[in-house]
């Protein structure tokens, strides 16, 4: 186990939106963040897929099967239906998404989403999941054998109900979301660096421009409403803050690289 402090800094989304593409280059040309996943169903993939190769952004596929707003919608790669609504949107959370979904279905549009990546030259580092797992293993399960298909780490998350074949050995993995000012998530940001052990930690952002374009994702009474614009704006200002960044310096926490983050196995 290291001795020292690695911080890994994700930006999920990429290719959700015009204003999501922008934060991302821009917090990790300008800031600290160190890699991100891309989404390929999303309306703006191919863009995000210039920035990448244009910057060098280290991505892994980002395997979205919902579409947690109720106006700005996309649909799967594939002629999949049991996990889409009658006209073809993907679904607002993950247990409408996977109460009807099916393994054939399933696997087949993962594989799609991994294939127009890799079909773009860009090497994928990692595969991960949008907005989570539902209560059963369904997805976990087709994951799992997409990791052991391709032998990439699977990116982690705490709601998982399944050892991977292949997955990284974080100390923490936390999210900043919540607070409604930039003050008070730096504030509770440098709270939960401040008490990082040596090892090697995730912080999972969602960093956009604060554009008005993303208030039309979303009605005002959607339950996503804050991630339309308002967390995501604070994310990439966190990202870009001096501040922060000297604090990484102060308390010895080294930027790393999802690519020099140790993996486990489930034999492990």
């Amino acid at each position: 186990m290291s001795t020292n402090k690695h911080l890994c800094i994700i930006g999920d989304d990429f290719g959700m939106h015009p204003a999501v593409n922008e934060g991302i280059a821009e917090a990790f040309s300008e800031g600290i963040l160190t890699d991100s996943n891309t989404m390929p169903p999303t309306p703006n993939f191919l863009d995000a897929v210039e920035l990448t190769k244009t910057l060098g952004i280290p991505v892994g596929l980002h395997a979205t099967f919902t579409c947690e707003w109720d106006i700005y919608s996309w649909g799967p790669l594939t002629e999949a239906r049991s996990f889409v609504t009658s006209d073809g949107r993907l679904k607002e959370n993950v247990e409408e998404a996977w109460r009807n979904a099916t393994e054939e279905e399933t696997l087949k549009e993962l594989h799609e989403q991994y294939r127009v990546i890799e079909a773009e030259g860009i090497p994928i580092t990692h595969v991960g999941q949008h907005m989570g797992f539902d209560q059963g293993t369904k997805f976990e399960t087709a994951m799992n054998m997409l990791v052991k298909e391709k032998n990439l780490p699977y990116k982690g998350a705490p709601d998982a109900h399944i050892d991977f074949a292949l997955a990284y050995s974080w100390s923490s993995s936390f999210i900043i979301s919540g607070p409604t000012t930039v003050e008070a998530a730096k504030a509770r940001l440098k709270s939960i660096l401040s008490s990082l052990t040596p090892g090697y930690h995730l912080w999972v952002t969602h960093p956009a421009i604060d554009h008005a374009s993303m208030d039309e994702l979303c009605s005002v009474d959607c339950p996503a409403r804050n991630w339309a614009r308002m967390y995501r704006a604070i994310d990439l200002s966190l990202l870009l803050d001096e501040e922060v960044a000297d604090f990484l310096k102060e308390d010895s926490i080294e930027l790393t690289s999802l690519s020099d983050c140790p993996i486990c196995t489930e034999t492990e």
